[in-house]
């Protein structure tokens, strides 16, 4: 049972946070919302607990910090889900624990206590039961709490963790890899950008490889497929943020749905820079009919206009990049354009986002690699 005041949550979560042997911070996209970043690093810190980050909460913490994991669930690392699965402690700090973070719920976690702090009373428990639910905005909350905090250490549950990193393999055409051509991006932006990503695989990678170290650097739709929204969202950043950087990353389904404003960009004066990741399909749906459905590859390829044109068209800059050899300039040469540019990254045309975890499947069985090849017969 819940404890029956605020305060005796509050003290029976930070003796939880005490006695814990494998615990774990799940920062969401409320940290972000509440501005809760130093509130959160000071937790983190004062206990020496790792922090995993969502996709909507990418950016709440610095991605270089000691105690940084990554991002969870269906594309997360294989270390941070098999932390997950190996805890017996999650702080979760505004998030509801939705299908892409969990996996199949009956597997998830399941020897772990959850302190769960949301705004939104409706969401604790909802998916995940809660030991302890603290309703509030995460920043309140956590000022309530810090205090009861004392200072502890992680050291062997961290050595553990260490023990289950693996390294990527991941082979691109050319050596255009999106690691690449987001270390590009973000030596030209000398980490002082905000990234806005549309729907796909591009979306994953983004999230996964980009560097981010500054809060609210990441922005990205949460749900529903919302192809098409970066171009749009970036021009609300760039207006948001004057004389900051902004990337606009999209697959070539998703920027063709909204590639329209560039023309509000060239109207009023917007200069995003626009990345298109093109590899001639709607690379997340492929992906999954090639795992799932034995490569049926129904309405999954599709056709690109010339982007450099289009770029001409506008009067911006605009470049197709095929190689490695081509990156470092090109990117240069778009970041140092006055206005908007236009770069379309030509990147192997079946390259998959690794690990994934299956529909309904566990976090505890990823697929780490190319499914074997499945005949189909007409």
């Amino acid at each position: 049972p819940l404890p029956s005041s605020p305060a005796a949550s509050l003290e029976e979560a930070s003796r939880l946070i005490a006695s814990a042997e494998r615990p774990l911070i799940m920062a969401g996209h409320g940290v972000v919302l509440s501005g809760a970043y130093a509130e959160l690093r000071v937790l983190a810190e004062r206990t020496g607990i790792p922090v995993i980050t969502t996709l909507l909460g990418i950016s709440a913490f610095p991605e270089a910090h000691p105690l940084h994991l990554g991002m969870p669930g269906m594309h997360g690392e294989v270390h941070v889900n098999r932390a997950i699965q190996q805890s017996d402690l999650i702080i979760g700090l505004g998030l509801r624990f939705d299908d892409r973070v969990t996996g199949n719920l009956a597997g998830f976690a399941r020897g772990a206590k959850l302190i769960h702090i949301e705004l939104d009373a409706s969401e604790i428990g909802k998916n995940v039961p809660a030991a302890i639910g603290l309703v509030g905005d995460v920043r309140d909350v956590l000022c309530r709490l810090l205090p009861a905090i004392a200072p502890r250490s992680c050291d062997a549950w961290r050595q553990e963790i260490g023990g289950f990193t693996r390294l990527r393999d991941e082979n691109f055409q050319a050596g255009l890899s999106p690691q690449a051509i987001l270390d590009a991006i973000a030596e030209s932006a000398g980490g002082e950008c905000t990234i806005v990503s549309d729907v796909g695989q591009h979306q994953m990678w983004v999230a996964k490889l980009f560097p981010y170290q500054r809060p609210n650097s990441h922005i990205t739709s949460g749900g529903l497929g919302t192809m098409g929204f970066a171009v749009p969202a970036a021009m609300g950043v760039a207006l948001a943020r004057p004389g900051e950087p902004v990337w606009a990353i999209s697959g070539d389904g998703g920027f063709q749905m909204n590639m329209q404003e560039i023309a509000t960009m060239v109207q009023e004066g917007i200069p995003v820079k626009m990345a298109v990741f093109n590899n001639g399909y709607l690379g997340m749906v492929r992906q999954w009919q090639q795992f799932f459905h034995g490569r049926r590859y129904s309405a999954t390829p599709i056709w690109s206009p010339d982007y450099v044109k289009l770029a001409e068209a506008y009067g911006i800059a605009g470049f197709r990049i095929e190689s490695l050899d081509e990156l470092q300039d090109a990117v240069a040469t778009a970041s140092a354009a006055p206005g908007p540019a236009l770069l379309e990254f030509m990147i192997e045309q079946e390259a998959n986002v690794f690990p994934m975890i299956p529909p309904g499947g566990s976090l505890s069985e990823p697929i780490e690699g190319e499914p074997a090849i499945t005949m189909v017969s007409a």
